[in-house]
């Protein structure tokens, strides 16, 4: 790999596609023309999902400098989860193949190295993947990649509600998880009316609240905070974000949750899920008028007061939610003093030396795969 790296990173190359792509098959290919002509920089490559309401692709960028890349179409039925992310079986003759793309040294690069044969399948993971892993099986985490692929296929057919009950599932959603969100894509809705379900920190004891593309602003405490911004200890705040800085904030305000209720994940959690859960059911129930009433509106020419009653709308829930969490907090620190007071920290490290994190996963980690616990 050159030292310095040149080209886009994972970010630039995701806003890129976001910004000048229509479809998920022209955003595959900005990112081979990208590549191609300004490289790429890496920690160590990357995946990306792209997707429309059509079909979705998987592209994996390679660490190196050699301007190595894959991508494979993935249809209507097919469940692909990318932690790592991997792609297996590629046709050597993908250039003339519809459901896959490549950098055009991709099989011969590997010729070169000595890592094919130029016999038999070209598997795209056992090339350039990591060698101490399995593509599908090998995973870093409590559930492997095949694992969490089989629990969504068998919610089929799949709901916003089901995938919210799987990017909350305990075995996967704990503290290193920065939010949760869940996305539907339909051919025929208008951009503004694309909605989200976004958590604002890990969303196994946070609340998914609706926001659509057209919501124009969000409240305060849901913007920017210092917290885990870079050089935040070290430095005093920029007078511009005051009064922002001043409000709560939400992903502290639903850490605190999750902090409160992995205490005792056995007695609080299924409680915090059902609360989560109901709270999410009031707003499933006001979809349809918040949505049809924004519709017309459009229909009607009037875009800027669809806008408005999105973010109305958004904003309240969003609100809803904060006070749900303030709920939640006193409710759990009650319950933990009543029971069995609260613990205090038996050390002097405040910060994670690099064992298990926070979780509410029972007598297992989620950041460590089932078989080697």
């Amino acid at each position: 790999t050159q030292t310095p790296q040149r080209g886009p990173q994972y970010s630039d190359l995701a806003r890129l596609v976001m910004e000048r792509a229509k479809t998920a098959r022209e955003g595959v290919e900005l990112i081979g023309e990208l590549i191609e002509k300004h490289g790429y920089s890496t920690y160590g490559g990357n995946t990306h999902l792209i997707a429309d309401d059509k079909e979705g692709w998987v592209v994996w960028e390679f660490a190196g400098s050699q301007g190595l890349w894959a991508a494979e179409r993935l249809g209507p039925d097919d469940i692909r989860v990318l932690y790592p992310g991997y792609i297996e079986d590629f046709p050597t003759d993908y250039q003339d193949n519809p459901d896959y793309m490549g950098s055009d040294n991709l099989v011969s690069f590997a010729e070169e190295q000595g890592w094919y044969d130029g016999s038999g399948d070209f598997n795209v993971f056992e090339v350039y993947g990591r060698q101490d892993t399995e593509a599908r099986t090998g995973g870093y985490k409590y559930m492997t990649q095949a694992e969490l692929e089989q629990a969504v296929e068998e919610m089929v057919p799949v709901t916003e509600r089901d995938m919210m009950t799987r990017v909350r599932d305990p075995r996967i959603a704990d503290d290193e998880a920065g939010y949760g969100q869940v996305v539907s894509l339909f051919g025929d809705t208008d951009s503004d009316l694309i909605r989200a379900w976004v958590a604002p920190t890990g969303s196994v004891a946070a609340p998914f609240v609706p926001w659509w593309l057209g919501v124009q602003e969000v409240p305060p405490e849901y913007g920017q905070h210092r917290y885990l911004t870079k050089g935040a200890a070290s430095s005093f705040l920029n007078p511009d974000f005051q009064v922002q800085e001043a409000a709560d904030f939400a992903g502290r305000r639903f850490k605190q949750v999750m902090y409160l209720t992995c205490a005792k994940p056995d007695t609080f959690l299924p409680r915090v899920t059902a609360m989560l859960e109901g709270f999410e059911q009031q707003s499933f129930d006001d979809l349809a008028w918040v949505e049809t009433s924004a519709r017309t509106l459009i229909e009607q020419g009037e875009r800027d007061a669809a806008r408005k009653l999105l973010t109305h709308y958004s904003q309240t829930r969003a609100a809803d939610a904060m006070e749900l969490g303030g709920t939640l907090v006193d409710w759990l620190t009650a319950s933990l003093d009543l029971e069995s007071g609260r613990r205090a920290p038996e050390g002097a490290l405040i910060n994670d030396q690099g064992g298990e994190t926070v979780n509410c996963l029972v007598n297992a980690d989620p950041d460590k795969p089932r078989d080697a616990q």
